[in-house]
């Protein structure tokens, strides 16, 4: 009888073992359990509020900033097209004044010559009288050419090129005849519709075949207009200066016609799906001309470096974390299993 009794209460000993936990297990699982539960409920009670809260700053900040970027950008552009007319103007200015000196092929081919030699931007600088007479400086990437162009009695355009000598002296390096009037180009339409200076639509230029637009002013006498001067810009060589605009390393700058069409852009530097903010304006009414500035700047060139930021951040604030739970590992090991 001691024998079966002995056997049943090992039995429901064993029983009893069987339904309680190991105590190592048991208290690596509820402090474990604690402490995510507790790090859950900080994050969300307080930390996704704040990350949402960061997040519309951060918006607004890239915003602003981007918004700063394309106005300085813009102002770029304008300041670019205005040269033309404050150059002019005081180019008329002095020779109404008597200031300069007009009575020679040499001396109108002098100042067209200054005016390239101090505005970078302009590609060709000239003045065209109202009988025809035409007296131009076209820039070159390794010289300047000048020429004189009058209309002979039997109708043929008689034209003179000048080179650059020593001492700036012009001289004459050929004469050839061809059928050029500068009453019949699409300046000196601008030019009559507008005296007190305009500018022409996009054209092809007769003496080097680039695609360019014209700035252009009356030159007044007594009897009225003796004549104009003008100044052309090419479209490449704005295309290049819109390509130096700094809008960080994916923004571009575009111009724009009325009618949508591209005049000149900035390169491409990412698909144009990217995520940018686009910020449009117009020319002032006063530059008179149709166009307008869009500048795209990208998301990446302000939020990459903050997101690249917060996830060292995040990676330093789990270093605490790893070393808790390594910490916690060594002390619970040396808990018993009984």
């Amino acid at each position: 009888m001691r024998k079966v009794s002995y056997t049943t209460e090992m039995t429901s000993l064993s029983k009893t073992r069987r339904r309680t936990f190991p105590l190592r297990l048991t208290l690596v699982v509820s402090v474990v359990a604690s402490a995510f539960v507790g790090i859950a409920l900080v994050l969300g009670v307080v930390g996704i509020p704040a990350y949402q809260k960061a997040k519309g700053v951060i918006q607004g900040l890239w915003e602003q900033i981007a918004e700063g970027v394309a106005l300085n950008a813009t102002e770029q552009v304008l300041r670019y097209f205005q040269s033309a007319p404050l150059t002019l103007k005081v180019v008329e200015g002095l020779v109404e004044e008597g200031q300069l000196a007009t009575d020679s092929v040499e001396a109108l081919l002098d100042i067209c010559y200054r005016t390239l030699k101090e505005n970078p931007p302009f590609m060709n600088a000239f003045y065209a009288k109202t009988n025809g007479q035409f007296y131009g400086v076209f820039r070159f990437p390794d010289r300047y050419e000048g020429s004189y162009r009058f209309i002979d009695e039997g109708g043929k355009t008689i034209i003179k090129n000048y080179s650059l000598g020593p001492g700036n002296k012009w001289i004459q390096s050929e004469e050839i005849s061809g059928h050029y009037d500068p009453r019949t180009r699409p300046f000196w339409e601008a030019g009559a519709t507008h005296p007190d200076g305009g500018w022409t639509q996009i054209y092809s230029f007769a003496t080097t075949g680039a695609q360019g637009y014209t700035y252009v002013l009356g030159q007044k006498n007594q009897l009225g207009i003796d004549g104009y001067w003008a100044i052309d810009f090419q479209i490449d060589a704005l295309s290049e200066f819109l390509s130096s605009l700094q809008l960080g390393s994916e923004g571009i700058v575009s111009i724009l016609a009325d009618d949508g069409s591209v005049v000149a852009a900035s390169a491409q530097k990412r698909s144009p799906s990217s995520h940018r903010i686009v910020y449009e304006h117009h020319f002032p009414k006063q530059l008179g001309i149709p166009w307008r500035v869009l500048a795209s700047v990208h998301e990446d060139d302000f939020l990459k470096p903050i997101r690249k930021d917060a996830i060292y951040a995040l990676a330093y604030g789990l270093i605490p974390v790893v070393l808790f739970l390594i910490l916690f590992g060594l002390f619970f090991g040396r808990v018993s299993v009984r």
